[in-house]
């Protein structure tokens, strides 16, 4: 064998046990790497179709929502749906402000995970990220007996919007899209304000009593208002007032004492 063949092969054999050196290498500082993965996020909006939502706010107790049929037969609101209407159905059953019930459940809809914190949840982080009954936002809606959503939101921050699923009760997810005065409103605010819709041009007298007492407006040519405060039990003793003497058909004003709610004249 010349001496440029051994050279040769020699050459071939360096480059070999280099390539060998790097590839055990590469796979050195990739040992012990976890590998990627990608986590799939949770869908929380709800469909455009749900016809009951139930939001417990805190220790501040349920407001439900129901979509029922029209009591006029009729919509209330070009957008209400046909014949039917938005009701408060708990804690009281009343008219609900059909606008606002539109946003919200527009609001659900447009409710998205963005990503997941690593949170673990013992009672002491509920309770900080406000995520505990007594604070967090319970949001559950329905289309018929199928439940669409379940929801608790806590404290926003950075991320966005802290929630917990139902399904899923010990992962936090960041959300976006949460606008938290449709759902942490008081009663009131859910329910329709426009209830004393009457013409006023047939009103001629309108009486409202109270723990003060009875205020009247009477309309002539002007409104005029009275006010009859209510007197407390002990005046009412001292005082006189009108009463029916038996076997008269006449009225005598005298002074008397009350026994058993009937007017003794004396």
């Amino acid at each position: 064998m010349t001496r440029d063949k051994v050279i040769g092969i020699g050459a071939l054999l360096l480059a070999g046990l280099g390539f060998l050196v790097l590839s055990t290498s590469q796979e050195g500082r990739g040992a012990g790497r976890p590998p990627s993965t990608s986590i799939d996020l949770p869908a929380i909006g709800a469909p455009s179709d749900i016809n009951k939502i139930s939001i417990t706010n805190g220790e501040k107790g349920e407001v439900v929502l129901e979509k029922v049929a029209s009591p006029g037969g009729a919509d209330t609101s070009a957008d209400a749906g046909p014949s039917e209407v938005w009701m408060v159905t708990k804690p009281v059953r009343a008219l609900a402000n059909q606008v606002s019930t539109k946003d919200l459940v527009s609001n659900l809809q447009d409710l998205k995970v963005d990503s997941e914190v690593h949170l673990t949840l013992d009672d002491t982080v509920r309770k900080d990220k406000q995520l505990d009954p007594a604070h967090a936002v319970h949001v559950v809606a329905w289309k018929g007996s199928d439940k669409k959503v379940d929801e608790n939101f806590g404290k926003s921050g950075p991320a966005g919007q802290l929630v917990v699923l139902g399904s899923k009760p010990n992962q936090v997810w960041a959300a976006k899209g949460y606008s938290s005065y449709l759902y942490t409103k008081d009663v009131k605010d859910f329910r329709d304000k426009e209830i004393l819709k009457f013409e006023d041009n047939s009103v001629a007298r309108v009486t409202i009593v109270n723990a003060h007492g009875t205020f009247s407006f009477t309309k002539g040519d002007k409104w005029a208002a009275t006010l009859s405060k209510k007197r407390s039990r002990s005046s009412m003793k001292r005082s006189s007032r009108t009463c029916f003497v038996p076997g008269s058909l006449s009225q005598q004003t005298t002074s008397r004492r009350q026994v058993g709610g009937r007017c003794w004249v004396r």
